[in-house]
C-alpha cells in the first residue's frame, strides 16, 4: 500500500500509474497527542517559528530553497510588525532544535532574531514534539516556516499562516480546504508580511476553517488506521 499525505502527491502517483493499492490519508502529525495550555488573560499571545534551515539559506547556504524574499529581512520585519502592535506580545517558537548541525537549529536562529528585538522571547528548548505542540496550543494566533511547527498548531486549533518554502505546504493544508499560506517563492517581502497580517485580522474566519481542517483529518486519519489494520491482520494470517 502507498499512502500519501496530500492531493499533489496523489496526482504525482496517478500519473506514474503504478498498479500498486493506493490511499491519500494526511500527515500522521495530525495524531501527535498533547496537552491544551490555556491562553493566559492579557496580551494576544503571537507565535513565529524562525526556521533554522531557511535562516542559514538552505543545507548549501545560497537560497538552496529558490526563496523570492530575504527571509531573515522577513523575519525580522515580521518580528517587528507584530511587536508593534498595541496588545499584543510576539514569542519565537523554534520546532527543530539541533546541537551538532547549524544549518537546522531554530533555537541558535531564533536567540539570533531576539538579541536585536528586546521584549520578544524564545520558547523552549522543548524535550519532544508533544512540549512543543502542547506549548504552541496556547498561543492565539501562529506563523512559520517549519511545515510540522505549523501543523502543531493547526491540529490543537490555533489560527495560522504557513510560510511555504516548498509545494507540501499548499499540498497539505490545500488538501485540507485551508489556502491561508504565504508562499515564499512566489510573494515578495511586503506581500507576505501583508497576507500574514490579514490573517492576523481574520483570526477567528481562520479558526473556523481550521475547526473544519481538522474534521477532515480525523476522517483521513481514521481511514489510514483502518487501511494499516487491514495490512496487519493479512500479515498476520499469511
Amino acid at each position: 500500500l502507498v499512502c500519501a499525505r496530500d492531493g499533489l502527491s496523489t496526482q504525482y502517483f496517478q500519473s506514474r500509474r503504478l498498479p500498486t493499492p493506493f490511499l491519500e490519508a494526511i500527515d500522521v502529525a495530525f495524531a501527535l497527542p498533547y496537552e491544551q495550555a490555556s491562553a493566559p488573560a492579557g496580551p494576544v499571545r503571537v507565535g513565529i517559528n524562525v526556521s533554522g534551515l531557511l535562516w542559514a539559506g538552505g543545507y548549501s547556504g545560497a537560497n538552496q530553497f529558490g526563496l523570492t524574499l530575504d527571509y531573515r529581512q522577513t523575519v525580522h520585519a515580521l518580528v517587528r510588525h507584530f511587536a508593534a502592535i498595541s496588545g499584543v506580545q510576539v514569542v519565537l517558537v523554534p520546532h527543530v532544535v539541533t546541537a551538532d548541525r547549524l544549518a537546522e537549529d531554530d533555537l541558535r536562529a531564533s536567540q539570533a532574531v531576539a538579541a536585536e528585538h528586546p521584549g520578544v522571547d524564545v520558547a523552549g528548548p522543548f524535550d519532544s514534539p508533544m512540549q512543543a505542540k502542547s506549548y504552541i496550543s496556547g498561543l492565539h494566533f501562529f506563523m512559520g516556516a517549519r511545515m510540522h511547527a505549523c501543523i502543531a498548531a493547526f491540529s490543537s486549533g490555533v489560527p495560522v499562516v504557513p510560510m511555504a518554502y516548498s509545494r507540501k505546504f499548499t499540498g497539505l493544508f490545500g488538501s485540507l480546504g485551508y489556502d491561508e499560506v504565504a508562499d515564499c517563492t512566489q510573494d515578495d517581502q511586503a506581500a507576505v508580511v501583508q497576507r500574514i497580517q490579514r490573517g492576523f485580522d481574520r483570526r477567528a474566519d481562520l479558526q473556523a476553517l481550521v475547526h473544519d481542517g481538522n474534521a477532515q483529518a480525523q476522517q483521513r486519519l481514521g481511514r489510514y488506521r483502518d487501511a494499516l489494520v487491514g495490512l496487519l491482520r493479512g500479515a498476520s494470517h499469511g
